[in-house]
C-alpha cells in the first residue's frame, strides 16, 4: 500500500514520498497532532517498521527498527504504543517516545514461553538464480533449535500472496515452534514476487505466480539438502520438505 496526497483546493492527486515507501496498512497510518507528517506502519526488507513520512515533502524517517515486525500501532500527543513480535516469542505491547527512543515492554502476556524451546532466528541474504542466467540475493528467516547441532531436516516455508513477505506472528506459523522443538529447521523465504524490497521486485512475479519464484526456493532447499557444510554463514540441513 502506498501513500497519496490529495490538494483540495487544486483536486491534484500525487504519491508522498518516493515510490519504496509501503504502508502495512490502511489501519497503521495516522496524522501527526501538528498535521506535518504521518506516522506509520512500514514494510521494509521483510520487517515492518514504525516511520514518518512528512507533508508534503515525502521524506521518510524510520523510528522503531530492528530484525521484527510491528504490528498494532497507535499513537498519542507524547508516545508511540505497538505490538512487536521478534519470531522468538508471541506479540507483546511496546512504548516509545514518538521519535523511537526510550523503548520499553509494558506486557508479557505469555511468560511460559521462555520454559518452551526458544528458537535462534536471524534474517539471512542468500544467493540463487534470477531466472535469466544470472544469480540475485534474496532474503529469508532462518530459524534453528538453540542446539547448533547439524544436519538436521528443514522446512522451507513459502509465504502467499503473492505481493507479501514472511510474517512472523506466532498464530500464521504455530507449525514452526513444533517443529523447530523437534530438531527442525525452517527457512521462510521471501523469493521475487514478495513486497516490501519494492516495486520492481514485487511485479516481476506478475503473470509468472508460480514460475518465477520457485526458480529462487527449489535450489537453495536441494543445494541445503545435498550440502553438509554451510551456506552463507547458515548450517545447511540434510533433508527437506518444501511446503508451498
Amino acid at each position: 500500500m502506498h501513500l497519496w496526497l490529495h490538494d483540495l483546493n487544486t483536486g491534484e492527486t500525487r504519491g508522498l514520498g518516493d515510490e519504496s515507501i509501503e504502508a502495512v496498512s490502511g489501519r497503521t497510518v495516522f496524522w501527526s497532532h501538528d498535521s506535518t507528517h504521518l506516522y506509520l506502519v512500514l514494510a521494509r526488507h521483510g520487517r515492518q517498521e514504525i516511520a514518518t513520512v512528512s507533508v508534503p515533502d515525502g521524506k521518510l524517517e524510520r523510528l522503531v527498527t530492528g530484525d521484527r515486525q510491528v504490528s498494532q500501532f497507535a499513537t498519542n500527543a507524547k508516545s508511540l504504543v505497538y505490538t512487536s513480535d521478534d519470531g522468538r516469542t508471541p506479540a507483546d505491547v511496546w512504548t516509545s517516545h514518538l521519535d523511537g527512543t526510550m523503548e520499553r515492554q509494558l506486557t508479557d502476556f505469555n511468560a511460559w514461553w521462555r520454559e518452551r524451546t526458544m528458537p535462534e532466528i536471524t534474517m539471512r541474504q542468500f544467493e540463487v538464480p534470477d531466472g535469466d542466467g544470472g544469480t540475485e540475493r534474496v532474503d529469508g528467516w532462518w530459524l534453528t533449535p538453540p542446539d547448533g547441532k547439524t544436519p538436521r531436516p528443514l522446512l522451507v516455508d513459502a509465504h502467499g500472496g503473492p505481493a507479501s513477505y514472511a510474517l512472523l506472528s506466532f498464530n500464521w506459523h504455530v507449525y514452526w515452534y513444533i517443529l523447530i522443538s523437534r530438531g527442525w529447521a525452517v527457512l521462510a523465504l521471501n523469493p521475487v514476487g514478495s513486497s516490501s524490497y519494492g516495486r520492481d521486485f514485487s511485479s516481476r512475479a506478475r503473470k509468472k505466480w508460480g514460475k518465477c519464484d520457485p526458480i529462487n526456493s527449489w535450489p537453495l532447499s536441494r543445494a541445503c539438502a545435498r550440502s553438509g557444510s554451510r551456506m552463507n554463514g547458515s548450517p545447511s540441513p540434510a533433508n527437506r520438505t518444501e511446503a508451498f
